[in-house]
């Protein structure tokens, strides 16, 4: 057993848990369903326009949004707000998509955020040419008046759809003028992030030279494996041992490496959101000490671990944008049958396949690409 204790952490885990009921107990206190009527009271700007960027800064999204229409201030053609997410996981922007957006005064930069931690927004969509708006969730996020809510309209799986007409004017908003019809187009949505790999961060985990114990599995290892690793462990020496899991939609790989005084253990996930590009995330924590179980299938562990480092995470760093738009003639797709979800092939750089080219009256697309297939996208209506 290789010790190595890690100074510096009296908190006792009583503490945490205490710090973590603090913040959750504030968190629920604070308002999550703002109603239109408070959205509309409380915001500084209400707008309505097409998220073109989306950045991530430091695990803080930053949207800029195209402005169409303005129901309240008077923002100029573009604006650059704070887009918290709602809850855990779901985003209150998203790049490509149009918005009803009531924001007001953020600290620092940007100087806007959207209302009620995030949640003081509607996504938008087009319905037989018509405007609608969405709540965004069951349970959390802006309500509409359930009288305003048209049932046959369905928008995913969010629980209030209504036209954006009848929603301005139930805020005290003048309509938004018909848009005119134009030639279609699509736009494709690009992500660029840094370089997030295991690699580079095992080597600043350990020596130069370590000895390379190969690869086992988080539910055993070859006999030369395990001795590697005990040797290593036995004689105070650097060492690396690769540790593959199975994954539904990502690779992920363990890792268990020692610069002969330190040891740790990494992790590995090339896509935290499932199969999606510009999501790796590369995490590691020390080990107050390390046990090898040769009998036992998790046969190596990390005994007393500290809190958990995030080394680099490409989804916290990344930069989501639409191109310039082009003509739908340049796809060939296979829609669904209500004609709202699309499968295409962008060309050139795609083979002629599919069945449909999208009609050139419109609707406009948004595409989003299939990871690493650039020729292949999902296209859904601007």
């Amino acid at each position: 057993m290789l010790e190595s204790r890690v100074p510096g952490r009296s908190r006792s885990l009583q503490s945490v848990l205490l710090v973590a009921l603090c913040a959750s107990t504030m968190a629920a206190a604070d308002t999550r369903t703002p109603t239109l009527s408070q959205a509309a009271a409380r915001a500084s700007i209400v707008a309505y326009g097409q998220v073109e960027r989306l950045e991530r800064r430091a695990g803080r999204s930053i949207a800029t949004m195209r402005v169409e229409y303005v129901a309240r201030g008077e923002p100029a053609g573009w604006i650059t707000f704070l887009a918290e997410p709602i809850g855990q996981y779901q985003p209150s922007a998203n790049v490509g998509e149009r918005i009803l957006v009531f924001l007001e005064s953020s600290e620092g930069d940007p100087p806007m955020k959207i209302g009620f931690n995030g949640t003081a927004v509607l996504r938008a969509f087009s319905k037989n040419g018509k405007r609608h708006v969405a709540t965004t969730n069951h349970l959390e996020g802006l309500q509409l008046p359930e009288r305003l809510c048209e049932p046959n309209v369905k928008f995913g799986l969010y629980g209030c759809s209504a036209k954006l007409s009848a929603v301005l004017t139930e805020a005290g908003f003048p309509s938004l003028r018909p848009r005119a019809r134009t030639h279609g187009t699509f736009r494709v949505v690009t992500r660029q992030c840094e370089p997030c790999q295991l690699g580079p961060w095992i080597l600043r985990s350990t020596s130069p030279s370590p000895s390379d114990c190969g690869t086992g599995t988080t539910n055993g290892a070859s006999s030369l494996v395990i001795q590697c690793v005990r040797d290593a462990v036995a004689s105070g020496k650097p060492f690396r041992v690769l540790l593959p899991k199975s994954g539904v939609d990502s690779e992920i790989v363990h890792a268990v490496v020692s610069d002969g005084r330190q040891v740790y253990e990494l992790h590995f996930d090339s896509s935290i959101e499932g199969g999606g590009e510009c999501s790796a995330l590369v995490s590691r924590w020390p080990c107050g000490s390390l046990e090898l179980h040769e009998s036992e299938a998790a046969w190596l562990k990390c005994i007393d671990p500290a809190p958990r480092e995030l080394l680099c995470s490409q989804h916290d760093a990344r930069v989501e944008a639409l191109t310039a738009p082009r003509d739908v003639s340049d796809l060939r797709c296979q829609a669904s049958q209500d004609g709202t979800y699309m499968l295409c092939k962008v060309l050139p750089n795609g083979p002629r396949a599919g069945t449909v080219i999208p009609s050139g009256r419109g609707p406009s697309l948004v595409c989003y690409a299939h990871g690493d297939l650039t020729d292949l996208a999902e296209c859904t209506p601007e």
